[in-house]
């Protein structure tokens, strides 16, 4: 899943960073950036124990802007038997929040406002269940769900960033509506 970091798992599995040829660095700018289009950071590593598959996520230098932010192409790539492949590419927005920068992608189904207002509320969150949920929300972040209806008139959507996610329900009535956390899944600390 693009946003949530295979690399924020390695805490818990030995990695060691690796170092990218200029060849490998213009393939993985190609296959996920686009011709002609430069990747503005490749941070690359490889599981001890994975054998010869490298893993590297990519950030593409923004194409323009989507709703006002800054709009760039991310991709988690892999490396086996000489072989790149970049299973997922996904458009996401710069965000900035009082924690730090995040890179917000989202699910096709949904629009760039609605990722938006989910994230965007989560850094409200300044206590729920003992932990300031705010300040998790930075580096890759995901949006997606939002066709889940545990109750008439409203929409769940799931939010994860590297280590975390959380569910949050949008309830709809009388054209007013409201946001609440109904769930929370630590991955790691």
């Amino acid at each position: 899943m693009v946003g949530a970091s295979p690399g924020a798992y390695a805490t818990l599995i030995p990695t060691e960073d690796v170092t990218l040829s200029a060849r490998d660095k213009l393939v993985l700018e190609t296959q996920a950036c686009g011709v002609g289009h430069k990747a503005g950071q490749l941070k690359s590593w490889h599981y001890l124990g994975d054998g010869r598959k490298v893993h590297v996520e990519i950030d593409c230098v923004p194409f323009g802007t989507i709703a006002g932010l800054p709009a760039l192409k991310i991709a988690t790539s892999g490396n086996t038997s000489g072989r790149w492949a970049c299973p997922e590419i996904a458009t996401a927005l710069r965000m900035t929040f009082a924690t730090g920068e995040a890179l917000l992608s989202y699910a096709d189904s949904m629009t760039p406002e609605t990722a938006i207002e989910i994230a965007t509320y989560a850094t409200t969150a300044r206590s729920v269940n003992g932990h300031d949920r705010s300040a998790q929300l930075s580096g890759r972040c995901r949006v997606y769900d939002g066709k889940s209806v545990p109750f008439e008139g409203a929409i769940s959507f799931n939010l994860g960033c590297e280590g975390w996610k959380a569910s949050i329900t949008k309830d709809c009535w009388e054209n007013r509506c409201r946001l609440f956390f109904t769930a929370f899944d630590e991955i790691i600390s």
